[in-house]
């Protein structure tokens, strides 16, 4: 127990000084272009056009249940992965109507 008592402020210090180092780390890094929000923001509304019937929140919700949480991609990333998802969806409902077309015939 009394070793426990012991290693407490060491780890204190530890975690202190993890943390002091993450927040001098992050305080040095450039900040993002501003600029790059408007090219990203018309290129999801492109990749959005091509399925108009769906409210915003649900192309993200079905996008994110594809292809997972994007919280970690960056805006390249996330364009790639979209266009991907927004194109599987265009094939899959190309094949869709093909069956139903072979159906009917």
């Amino acid at each position: 127990m009394a070793q426990e008592t012991s290693e407490a402020p060491i780890k204190e210090q530890r975690a202190k000084e993890l943390l002091e180092s993450v927040i001098d780390t992050w305080s040095k890094r450039p900040p993002r272009d501003a600029a790059r929000i408007g090219p990203f923001l018309q290129a999801i509304g492109e990749e959005w056009a091509k399925k108009p019937d769906l409210r915003f929140g649900q192309l993200i919700s079905n996008f994110i249940s594809a292809k997972g949480d994007p919280f970690n991609f960056e805006e390249e990333e996330f364009l790639k992965q979209f266009a991907e998802y927004i194109n599987a969806h265009e094939r899959s409902k190309i094949n869709y109507k093909y069956k139903i077309a072979k159906i009917e015939n």
